[in-house]
């Protein structure tokens, strides 16, 4: 019990004790009935031979074998309709609670698995436990009931025949376990080669338009080429080891069979036995002790397999995840403050952020500029509580964010970011996930101010237009502006716009951000910008250069005072808007 309490996946299984027990119980008596029929089937020979004498005794066994057949037929049903389910329930899950646990963790947790092993471990591995799930029932009940019972009853029906089978079984013991040595090592490199491949076939499916555009579908071919080849030497190794069983022990088991009926043979020939019909039941228990051999040579190569799926599920099981918390429902000041701020990626080796000072009064629109990779998205990442900050604090509304769960923070903060991701469904789906109670009115309100609404009103069905995975069927100016929207529709205190107007000719960014001044005004906003046409405009400007911040000020103090900001004015506006 200590093993199913500490392994989540087998306390998934074991959670449907009534439902295992009965499988169980089920496959025992099937395996019981199924072992009766050759010992009825030799007692019916032999009463035959003695008919008229024995017409009752025929009528009983007859009875006796349909019965038994009756109850074969019968766990036979149960056992196909309770392996189903159980397997099609637990695979359900084993999947709600990989998902589950995916979408709470946190992105250092995310980035260390990836997203292909993710992805591989909640469909392969998983789809794989469900198929053997059953098995591994039937294999720990029926598989020890048909080769023990399939022993006994040899020797209740003849024991020097019994004797050969009994000397033919250690052999085919010990062939299958030299075969399943250490096999799960190779099912485990096959898993991780899985995960190469899926990832390799990923990049390249998303990535099509590059591969193309360079003409490098050659090479992308022979990437994915090699990888598949490599994950299919693993499983063909895996596979052909555990399928060496098989064959074997059918030969081994045969060559008794053939000694059995020499024997008897023999034995007839010298008078010493009067019973060939013991010969029929020995061959029809050797059958299922041969059963019982391959199963178990079976489930002897798919353990291993099994159990680097469920250690592989665990593993994302027993991540801690983000302690998001639940949201306490405070609706907080947009004051926003940030104090020697440190920070960096999991595995980095400097700071991505380095004594980062940051303060926004509630109300007020700040902007953040400076060049690629300088650190401003990161800034956004932390204020989302997406990731924790190594050294420094930062408070919103006046309190410290370890004062706040990860839900509170998002409640008070609304982001578009610099991603602008669109999931399939409606236009209506996507906005409204800003807000899933809010009306008609409110959904073309904020379409209206993020320019988006005369665009959609050309589309078939307009708001109930449907959007392919990604957006595929948008611009990225038309992605950008439906972020926009969905920012803008939640109630917040802060709004964060992270380059989400990168997209946008200057002529849709004047209008829009008019627009949103207005709608927002009275609300915090902080603009990650590498214009300095929208920075300008702000009331506070941040320049970053290498993580740090290195000038605070308006647009006309920082063009004396900050080289860096003066520098990205003049590369981008004329001389009479740079001064």
């Amino acid at each position: 019990m200590k093993l199913f309490k500490n392994n989540k996946v087998l306390s998934i299984v074991f959670s449907r004790k009534k439902l295992v027990f009965s499988l169980a119980i089920s496959y025992l008596l099937s395996a019981l009935a199924t072992l009766t029929m050759p010992y009825l089937m030799s007692e019916m020979v032999e009463a035959i031979e003695f008919f008229p004498q024995t017409e009752r005794h025929i009528y009983v066994l007859a009875v006796a074998m349909a019965l038994s057949a009756l109850l074969i037929l019968g766990c036979a049903i149960f056992n196909q309709w309770a392996a189903t389910k159980m397997a099609t329930s637990v695979v359900a899950d084993l999947q709600k609670e990989i998902f589950q646990k995916v979408n709470s963790l946190s992105f250092d947790e995310f980035s260390a698995i990836g997203t292909s092993s993710l992805l591989t471990r909640s469909t392969e591995d998983a789809g794989f436990i469900r198929e053997s799930a059953a098995e591994i029932v039937y294999a720990c009940i029926a598989v020890p009931t048909y080769f023990i019972g399939g022993v006994i009853m040899s020797f209740l029906t003849d024991w020097t025949l019994a004797l050969i089978v009994l000397a033919f079984c250690p052999l085919v013991l010990l062939f299958t376990q030299l075969v399943t040595k250490n096999i799960w090592q190779v099912w485990e490199t096959a898993d991780v080669l899985t995960d190469e491949q899926n990832r390799i076939v990923r990049e390249r499916l998303s990535g099509v338009r590059v591969v193309r555009a360079f003409n490098r579908d050659e090479h992308e071919h022979k990437r994915a080429e090699n990888a598949t080849l490599k994950m299919n030497w693993q499983y063909f190794k895996g596979n052909t080891r555990g399928g060496l069983v098989s064959p074997i022990a059918t030969l081994l088991l045969n060559v008794a069979v053939v000694l059995i009926v020499y024997i008897s043979k023999v034995r007839i020939d010298n008078g010493t036995s009067n019973h060939p019909e013991s010969v029929i039941a020995v061959v029809q228990y050797i059958a299922y002790i041969v059963n019982a051999v391959i199963m178990l040579s079976w489930t002897m190569v798919m353990l291993p397999h099994v159990k680097v799926a469920i250690r592989r599920i665990n593993t994302v099981l027993d991540l801690q995840g983000g302690l998001d918390g639940e949201s306490s429902g405070k609706k907080l000041d947009g004051t926003v403050e940030m104090k020697d701020v440190c920070f960096r990626y999991d595995g980095a080796k400097k700071d991505t952020l380095n004594n980062v000072n940051f303060s926004v009064k509630s109300g007020k629109t700040a902007a953040i500029i400076g060049g690629t990779g300088c650190g401003k998205s990161a800034i956004t990442k932390v204020l989302m509580a997406f990731y924790p900050v190594r050294s420094g604090s930062i408070s919103l509304g006046g309190e410290d964010y370890s004062t706040l769960s990860n839900a509170t923070v998002r409640d008070n903060v609304s982001v578009a970011l610099q991603n602008a991701m669109i999931f399939e469904g409606t236009v209506k789906e996507n906005i409204q996930m800003g807000n899933p109670n809010a009306t008609e009115e409110q959904i073309v309100e904020v379409a209206k101010i993020a320019q988006i609404h005369d665009f959609i009103m050309t589309c078939p069905d307009q708001y109930n237009y449907q959007l392919k995975q990604a957006g595929t069927n948008l611009s990225g100016g038309q992605k950008q502006r439906l972020n926009i929207a969905r920012t803008i529709l939640k109630d917040a205190s802060v709004y964060i716009f992270d380059d989400s107007f990168s997209a946008l000719d200057f002529l849709t960014e004047k209008n829009l951000r008019t627009a949103l001044n207005k709608y927002l005004k009275g609300k915090t906003q902080i603009i990650i910008t590498q214009r300095a046409s929208t920075a300008m405009k702000c009331d506070v400007i941040y320049v970053m250069d290498k993580g740090e911040i290195v000038g605070v000020g308006t647009h006309d103090s920082l063009v004396k005072d900050c080289k860096i900001y003066k520098e990205i004015c003049q590369s981008q506006l004329s001389g009479g808007d740079v001064l």
